[in-house]
């Protein structure tokens, strides 16, 4: 089986071993007996292999070991040494979910599926062996062809995945099975489905509010939406072209925030989170109102100013790139908030050690021809894409000997003085003593102004 020939080999000896059994039915005796271990070392071999057909060769020994059994049970009344179990299936579905790219594949992986449910639901020994790890396979797997009624609407449609993972709830609750309970892995599968191939913040967006419902319903914390679930979310969004998408990031990342404050630890918001959140506003796009904009570029400014809080990761070349991004994009040209702004990033950003050359590029955009002059003082800079190793002295690194540094006026922070105590008490502190920046936050979410 570990060599490139090992499944074509291992065929040749069934077949063999199935030529000869034929050859003695006279004798009514079978020379080389075949059983459940021979067809699954035979779908394992081809599960294994890389030839292009193996998972129809892996599909065609299953379905032998089903007829095999099908005809020993009518024969006798007696248990048949051939019998497909869970491990049988599995392996097949697992082989077919690789490398799945139409429609056509997953019909077959669909009937393997439907006859492995309907032989447990009627087969009282039936040896199962679904797990939530082989769903999330499938999930993971199945081609959605993106129709505008999804996209458009954010209805949820009724198809694979989420039948899929209905299955699996019943599984878990009406058959007792424990391994088939959801938890946050398997719907952050979904999510990923939907941010990938629907790519509707809609969906992803009420998926988690699915999320939130079963696990006050429950309480259990292996449902309990972590910062991948939320990082899922803010990147559909980050990715959409809706309007109101800044928004809608801002209030995700709040919620995050207070999850995180209840006590739930991984659901902590990262430094990719800010950045899906400053992502999402500086492309807000050019057609979008000038209320849009402002809006926009306040949610930007509070993410930023949230970011300085040192129980956070520290702001990242990345950060710093997209906060002078959405200054370019949502700011007016020329304008003295935006001329002061970009200064105090460029200079905020040089202090921390995470200029490259997209915060470099970034900053083109954001200031003037002579700004941009007097901030770098490089002729060479883009010719040469030559930096001071100074200004890039942490990129890429962990940032923790990071200087908290004050920035400009509207997002000015305070948070270098850590109170003292525990991070969880601090930011308690942070988001629930100190209610000027929550209330902040609701009123800019609402579309108020935020000062």
């Amino acid at each position: 089986r570990n060599d490139k020939s090992g499944a074509i080999n291992c065929q040749a000896i069934f077949d063999r071993m199935e030529e000869l059994n034929t050859q003695s039915q006279a004798m009514e005796q079978q020379l080389f007996p075949i059983n459940n271990d021979s067809f699954n070392t035979l779908i394992s071999a081809w599960c294994q292999s890389k030839e292009p057909w193996s998972a129809h060769k892996a599909n065609e020994a299953l379905e032998k070991m089903e007829e095999a059994h099908a005809k020993n049970m009518s024969a006798s009344a007696e248990a048949s040494s051939v019998k497909p179990n869970g491990i049988s299936y599995n392996m097949v579905i697992q082989k077919w979910c690789q490398n799945m790219d139409d429609l056509s594949k997953w019909k077959i992986v669909d009937k393997i599926m439907e006859r492995y449910v309907q032989r447990f639901h009627l087969d009282d020994e039936f040896e199962a062996a679904f797990d939530s790890q082989l769903f999330i396979a499938m999930i993971n797997a199945y081609p959605l062809h993106r129709t505008s009624r999804i996209v458009e609407t954010g209805q949820f449609p009724v198809d694979v995945p989420e039948r899929l993972h209905s299955q699996m709830e019943s599984l878990y609750k009406d058959a007792g099975l424990e391994k088939c309970k959801p938890s946050v892995n398997t719907y952050n599968a979904l999510l990923r489905y939907y941010s990938n191939r629907a790519r509707s913040p809609w969906l992803t967006s009420r998926l988690l509010e699915r999320m939130y419902m079963l696990y006050s319903k429950y309480g259990d914390e292996d449902m309990a939406p972590n910062a991948d679930s939320y990082n899922i979310v803010l990147e559909t969004l980050a990715k959409s072209k809706i309007t109101a998408k800044a928004k809608m990031s801002g209030r995700t990342l709040l919620r995050m925030a207070r999850f995180y404050v209840d006590g739930h630890e991984k659901a902590k918001p990262t430094v990719a989170s800010f950045n899906l959140v400053l992502s999402s506003a500086a492309s807000t796009g050019p057609e979008a109102s000038a209320t849009d904009k402002r809006v926009a570029f306040r949610v930007a400014s509070i993410a930023f100013k949230q970011l300085q809080n040192p129980i956070f990761d520290s702001p990242n070349r990345e950060t710093y790139g997209l906060m002078l991004e959405a200054c370019a994009n949502l700011l007016p040209f020329g304008s003295r908030k935006r001329a002061h702004v970009v200064n105090a990033l460029f200079h905020s950003c040089v202090s921390e050690g995470q200029v490259d050359m997209f915060v470099i590029d970034n900053l083109r955009k954001a200031a003037s021809t002579c700004d941009f002059n007097d901030l770098t003082g490089l002729d060479n800079i883009e010719e040469q894409k030559i930096l001071p190793s100074d200004w890039s002295r942490n990129v890429d690194g962990d940032g923790k000997d990071r200087i908290v540094v004050s920035t400009y006026g509207e997002v000015a922070s305070n948070e270098a003085s850590l109170v003292e105590g525990s991070e969880k008490s601090f930011i308690k502190q942070k988001y629930k003593s100190d209610r000027t920046i929550e209330k902040r936050g609701q009123k800019l979410l609402r579309g108020g102004r935020s000062d």
